[in-house]
């Protein structure tokens, strides 16, 4: 069996209420990286995560479960943790082995009280945090109701990195505000996008919603306010090690839109995902490659991370102690699975 040191393993909670769609968004970031050649799916019992007899006759998720992506000898873990009353404690070291805890938030239901206990253990463990509002393309999803919900939850440090094009089965992309890019997914769930002009109909709003995101990031640090007093907004260069570094102290909580069932959306999250986290070599890797945005890039990035960087986002250089937590939940589970009479 291969082999990891701590410094190349990296692990991303993916938490949220019951049914808000965490298993089916992990199957689109393992189906986006290339190590399922299907996208899984809840409702045909084959997500790579809930893979239990009960947990597929149910269709929800009992126990913490691992799933990964790896490059070049680098390993990144996503957590599958439960969202049910029942099962949410499960949930709990999974978020105290991660560095980032990732809320999947339904947009017809908003935050939910589920959510809230997860968001409590991310506060306990200061983990930096992100959210996507998942089932966009629902009949009722509401995305005002669902973002005002999220920001009552999470405060005025959550801020979305993205617009919405079109609602509900009209949900057909994003406009990037970073990049101040349009990305229309094709109808055909293959997960592939074309990248546009912004509308013309969102200009007004997605710069806006740019302004707001820049005003947070300045605020986040002294030096970046001082600037953007000074020249009243800031560069493309500062913006994005800005959000970073806003995510990694917990002053920022970006949030993203998607509907990963019908795989629109989720490759998008794992890149923004991937330079929160990691090295600032992967900001500039984004930056000079408009057509970055493809499974490779996507673990290139997860995995470009140095020792110091991990010292720095966890807070503790002892992230061995702190993976150990997870024996219970996930080693146990393993073993289970690959190894008979355990």
């Amino acid at each position: 069996m291969k082999t990891y040191t701590g410094q190349d393993i990296r692990n991303v909670a993916v938490v949220g209420h019951g049914d808000a769609g965490k298993t089916s968004l992990v199957s689109a970031f393992l189906f986006d990286a290339g190590l399922t050649d299907r996208l899984g799916s809840v409702d045909q019992g084959t997500t790579v995560t809930d893979y239990d007899e009960d947990e597929v006759e149910r269709k929800v998720t009992i126990h913490t479960s691992l799933a990964h992506l790896e490059w070049k000898d680098r390993k990144i873990n996503l957590l599958d943790t439960p969202g049910y009353n029942a099962f949410i404690h499960d949930a709990k070291p999974a978020v105290q082995a991660a560095e980032l805890a990732l809320f999947v938030v339904d947009a017809v239901e908003g935050v939910q009280v589920q959510t809230e206990k997860a968001m409590a253990y991310a506060d306990e463990f200061q983990r930096s945090r992100l959210v996507v509002l998942n089932r966009m393309d629902n009949d009722r999803s509401d995305v005002h109701s669902a973002l005002k919900s999220v920001s009552e939850a999470f405060g005025r440090e959550a801020i979305p990195l993205q617009l919405p094009i079109g609602s509900q089965k009209e949900f057909t992309g994003v406009v990037d505000l970073v990049r101040q890019l349009a990305y229309i997914y094709q109808p055909d769930g293959s997960g592939k996008f074309e990248e546009q002009s912004i509308p013309e109909h969102l200009k007004a709003e997605a710069e806006s919603a740019r302004e707001t995101l820049i005003e947070m990031v300045a605020e986040s640090d002294d030096a970046l306010l001082e600037k953007f007093f000074a020249e009243g907004s800031l560069a493309d260069e500062d913006i994005i090690p800005g959000i970073r570094k806003a995510v990694l102290q917990r002053k920022l909580v970006p949030v993203f839109y998607g509907f990963a069932v019908a795989f629109k959306g989720p490759l998008e999250t794992v890149v923004y995902v991937a330079f929160l986290l990691w090295m600032a070599y992967a900001v500039s890797f984004l930056l000079r490659q408009p057509g970055a945005m493809i499974p490779q890039a996507v673990t290139r990035l997860l995995a470009g991370i140095s020792l110091l960087d991990a010292v720095v986002i966890a807070g503790s250089g002892e992230r061995s102690l702190v993976w150990l937590a997870m024996g219970g939940c996930a080693l146990t589970r393993l073993l289970q699975r690959y190894v008979p009479g355990t």
